[in-house]
């Protein structure tokens, strides 16, 4: 389980996370909330790319990429402090 902590506007067009950006913090002490495994500080992410044509293959480092008209949507819908369940 995980938590949007935070919502951020990307105002760079150069930059490669794109759009809109959810910063998301691990709720499971041990498991992604804490040290070494802590989610918030791993700087994990839900967030827009500028390589939609390689969503769905695994190139990140740990964040879940979306097509840009997809987390604009999503950002404009969804509160800081929703609960995430991601499921593989």
């Amino acid at each position: 389980m995980l938590e949007i902590l935070k919502k951020v506007k990307s105002k760079s067009k150069d930059e490669k996370i794109t759009s809109r950006i959810f910063r998301l913090s691990g709720m499971e002490k041990g498991i992604n909330n804490g040290r070494n495994v802590d989610t918030y500080s791993r700087l994990i992410y839900i967030h827009g790319t500028d390589e939609e044509g390689l969503l769905g293959k695994p190139v990140s480092k740990g964040s879940i990429r979306m097509g840009n008209k997809a987390i604009i949507d999503l950002f404009d819908r969804i509160p800081v402090g929703t609960i995430v369940n991601i499921i593989r």
